[in-house]
């Protein structure tokens, strides 16, 4: 990958967009990229704070890495899935980003409500998706098949919504995860630990014989206190909510088998039956992302050669 390119990637993520409004003297930038149901004045304000207190974090919309990520050929994914090789000082970065105490706190009491519709809803597109309630908790099963045969145990979905990733060599214990949409990104919230000791999870392997030959079948059951939805009101984006990823789908390689494209979104399947590998094209220039509302934080980023390395932030870059 040549040096100009890599500088090109970069220089989409240091795009003013309001800098560029004040140019054009026009908000043809933006109503381009501000998102579905944020009110312009609601959108302005919150970017020009962004722009106050994190001067040398540029502020990127959804709508603009999708466009970067299409021209590019790249994807956004989960820092959870990340496995590119961060170099010393943009670990550091990484390190020393913090948001704002008054930042961190995201609510939205619509939150437990549209959860709680979207698992009694059955609409998963996973079969065989089960949804009831039983006194003062919810129980979901689905089937799976694992990304990895060699390690069936490491992540199991659970239709559309929440995956558990496991937390242990013994794969007893899991992290439980929610996927929710959040102003147009999707972001994967960490909502604690389920275990099987305490009856929070349960999977079952099957193996029978067909025609075709062996089958391997798996399925797993979620039991949640309906209490850890609905208090599901606000998260902690530091503590709470993944960083995401702008990066080659070849630095995606920590649960391969369990993700999928979805137009420039690297996702964890939903399904039952994994969909055929994208091929990827290697770029070494990863941009980390910290999602706040209406689009993410540029925490830091690094390219193939080493002066591109050392770009620190949209102000030196």
């Amino acid at each position: 990958m040549e040096t100009a390119l890599i500088e090109e990637i970069h220089e989409q993520f240091t795009f003013d967009l309001f800098e560029s409004v004040r140019q054009a003297n026009d908000f043809t930038y933006l109503e381009k990229y501000r998102p579905v149901g944020v009110k312009a004045e609601d959108f302005v304000d919150q970017v020009e704070k962004y722009r106050v207190f994190y001067p040398g974090n540029n502020f990127v919309t959804e709508k603009q890495i999708g466009d970067i990520c299409r021209k590019y050929d790249l994807v956004l994914g989960s820092f959870l899935n990340f496995t590119g090789i961060i170099p010393v000082k943009n670990r550091l970065e990484l390190k020393l980003f913090r948001l704002r105490p008054e930042d961190e706190k995201f609510e939205d009491p619509s939150i437990p409500g549209r959860i709680l519709q979207a698992l009694t809803s059955n609409k998963h597109g996973v079969e065989g998706t089960l949804s009831t309630f039983e006194g003062s908790t919810l129980s979901l099963r689905s089937g799976y098949i694992p990304g990895d045969m060699e390690k069936p145990f490491e992540l199991l979905p659970i239709g559309d919504s929440f995956v558990l990733v496991s937390a242990n060599s013994e794969h007893d214990v899991y992290r439980l995860f929610l996927k929710i949409d959040i102003f147009g990104s999707e972001w994967l919230v960490d909502m604690g630990l389920a275990s099987i000791k305490d009856g929070l999870v349960w999977v079952e392997w099957k193996v029978g014989r067909e025609e075709r030959g062996l089958v391997h079948k798996f399925e797993v059951s979620l039991t949640i206190p309906t209490s850890t939805i609905t208090r599901s009101t606000a998260f902690n984006l530091s503590s709470n909510v993944c960083p995401s990823v702008v990066a080659p789908g070849t630095m995606f390689e920590r649960y391969k088998g369990a993700v999928e494209v979805v137009d420039y979104r690297l996702r964890f399947k939903p399904g039952l039956v994994p969909g055929d590998p994208k091929s990827f094209v290697h770029i070494d220039d990863p941009i980390i992302l910290q999602p706040v509302p209406f689009g993410y934080l540029v925490v830091t980023k690094w390219g193939k050669e080493s002066n591109i390395g050392e770009i620190q932030n949209a102000k030196t870059n």
